[in-house]
């Protein structure tokens, strides 16, 4: 392969990566019931997920927890909440993420989309 094909296709691939990092930045970006949260709360319960996991709680674990803790009625609050479990636990992004972090980030994120 020569040098201005290599050029093109690196090119190419961050222009893809890029256009991909903005599509992604841009699906959060539809406004979201939080049911009867603060977004306070949901930062605080994402600080709290981090902080089980960094003591060795597992998803299940976690998962489980909500179960027992919020009705079944709160059908927002639970799905909303499930959702940033499973977000903390398996997305790249948030292997590194501090309490803080974790707080500041969904506090921001529901700031943003009320």
């Amino acid at each position: 392969m020569n040098m201005k094909n290599k050029n093109k296709r690196t090119s190419l691939t961050r222009k893809v990566s890029a256009g991909a990092f903005l599509f992604v930045l841009s699906l959060p970006a539809i406004a979201y019931d939080t049911g009867s949260m603060t977004c306070e709360q949901i930062g605080e319960f994402a600080a709290a997920v981090v902080s089980g996991k960094h003591t060795g709680k597992s998803l299940r674990q976690q998962l489980r927890s909500l179960d027992k803790t919020v009705p079944a009625s709160y059908y927002i609050e639970r799905r909303n909440l499930t959702q940033i479990i499973k977000a903390l636990y398996s997305q790249p992004w948030a292997k590194a993420l501090s309490e803080d972090g974790a707080y500041d980030s969904f506090k921001a994120d529901c700031e943003a989309q009320q």
